[in-house]
This record gives structure tokens, C-alpha cells and sequence, in this order.
């Protein structure tokens, strides 16, 4: 498979992950078209529960891709320590 390959199918890939994914987002707010209002401590807004429902599938995505993408990138620079034998060990005090 050449590259030109490879990139049309992650073109494929990416047209059905958004056509999916705004199938979805049609589907919550339309099975859902019901106003809630939401209270933030501070702030308090009304939508629908569909908008809402998405809005909070979309941040718990970002939010579980970028501690996805920061542990692994922590794993991938983890070294183990490893002690190495002291060389100046026996040259400590000398012998009586």
C-alpha cells in the first residue's frame, strides 16, 4: 500500500467519523428537544437536553484524549533509574 492509498483511506475514515458523528448529534437533539436549564455555580443557561447531553459527551472526549495522550507521552519518556555500582565502594577506609 503507497501513501497515496493510506491517505484516502484515512480520508474515508475521517468523512465517516463526521457524517457519524453529526448523525448523532441529530439524533440527541432530536429525541431530546425538551429546555433544561442548567446551573453552573456562577452561571446559569438554558438549552435543549440534546445540546447539552453532546456538549457533555464531547468535553468528557477531550478531556479523556488529553490524559491519554499525556500519560502515554509520560510512559514514553520513562527511563527506570538504575543504580549502578559504586566503583569508590572499596576504596573506603583502609585496612587495619
Amino acid at each position: 500500500m503507497d501513501t497515496r492509498e493510506a491517505d484516502a483511506m484515512w480520508r474515508w475514515l475521517l468523512v465517516f467519523l463526521l457524517v457519524s458523528g453529526a448523525a448523532l448529534g441529530l439524533i440527541l437533539g432530536a429525541l431530546n428537544p425538551t429546555e433544561t436549564t442548567v446551573d453552573i455555580a456562577v452561571y446559569q443557561f438554558s438549552a435543549s437536553l440534546g445540546a447539552i447531553v453532546a456538549c457533555a459527551l464531547a468535553i468528557g472526549l477531550l478531556i479523556g484524549l488529553s490524559i491519554g495522550i499525556v500519560l502515554t507521552g509520560m510512559a514514553r519518556n520513562y527511563k527506570p533509574r538504575v543504580s549502578l555500582p559504586n566503583k569508590d565502594a572499596d576504596a573506603g577506609l583502609p585496612d587495619a
